[in-house]
């Protein structure tokens, strides 16, 4: 899992050649290209599960540490009110929160991470699997195309399914 303050774009050397602002708008247009619903569905699954998940794993462990030998009320109400039984309950009072928060992070980095690199292989030369990004786009025949400088590729964008903008970040909308 990536840390909260670390920029996701800077994992990959391909956008290390752009601006902060360009390569936001980059990932911006790189989650929107992608099912952006999937994001939800995966985190609304994500949150779910890991909140029965949490449920019954800390009821069993406190089911086996606490519960296990009381067989008298009397036993039952000494354990409930155990400092070491509270605080339990307060850890697990707050797992309800944390876990399904780093489970959901999780899931939102996982998927962003996906959405940026079926972008950038998308924009591979198709012979040599040069990196096109940022490549300057010549406009021959009216039909932009890029020239790789690995292999002497000439790519029309059109027969790629690709656009300018997904070669050149600069173009990539806000």
């Amino acid at each position: 899992m990536r840390l909260l303050t670390r920029k996701i774009y800077r994992a990959y050397p391909e956008l290390d050649k752009f601006e902060d602002d360009v390569c936001k708008r980059y990932i911006k247009r790189a989650k929107r290209l992608q099912n952006t619903w999937k994001l939800w569905l995966f985190q609304l699954l994500a949150l779910l599960i890991s909140i029965v998940l949490w449920g019954i794993a800390s009821s069993l462990i406190e089911l086996i540490l606490f519960f296990g030998e009381a067989t008298r009320r009397d036993q039952l109400v000494y354990i409930m009110l155990n400092p070491i039984h509270l605080v339990f309950k307060i850890i697990q009072m707050s797992g309800y929160i944390f876990v399904p928060a780093i489970c959901c992070l999780r899931v939102r980095d996982r998927w962003l991470h996906r959405c940026i690199r079926k972008q950038l292989t998308g924009v591979q030369c198709g012979a040599c699997g040069y990196s096109l990004l940022g490549l300057s786009i010549s406009d021959e025949n009216n039909t932009p195309s890029v020239h790789c400088p690995e292999c002497g590729l000439q790519t029309v964008l059109k027969d790629m399914g690709l656009t300018q903008a997904d070669i050149n970040p600069n173009l990539a909308s806000s």
